[in-house]
């Protein structure tokens, strides 16, 4: 038997389970049972295209707001300008957003 298309239905199905679990905790023979002829190699496989999927394009809605910044001349998404953590420094020490200078080329 050859390779079968999946249906619309279908890929809502899995996204839903994607969504609901882990993507490192999918048990994809379990998950082979909520779908007629599919196989757990089959719904790994769909799983891992869905991921790449969503993170080419969140990569380019990322890389498409870096430029469209850059055009308006302002600071993009990718420019760190404070620190993201939750947590305060310590009152000795200081953040200085990185300039890319002061970083030295490596020697190879």
């Amino acid at each position: 038997m050859g390779r079968r298309s999946w249906t619309t239905p279908e890929v809502d199905a899995l996204k839903n389970v994607l969504e609901l679990l882990q993507p490192h905790r999918i048990d994809y023979e379990q998950a082979a049972l909520l779908f007629e002829d599919r196989t757990a190699s089959e719904i790994q496989s769909k799983c891992v295209a869905l991921r790449d999927l969503e993170r080419r394009r969140a990569r380019r809605r990322l890389l498409a707001e870096a430029c469209r910044a850059r055009r308006r001349g302002q600071a993009s998404l990718t420019t760190v300008t404070e620190p993201t953590w939750g947590v305060k420094l310590h009152p000795a020490v200081v953040w200085v957003p990185t300039t890319h200078n002061d970083i030295e080329p490596l020697l190879l």
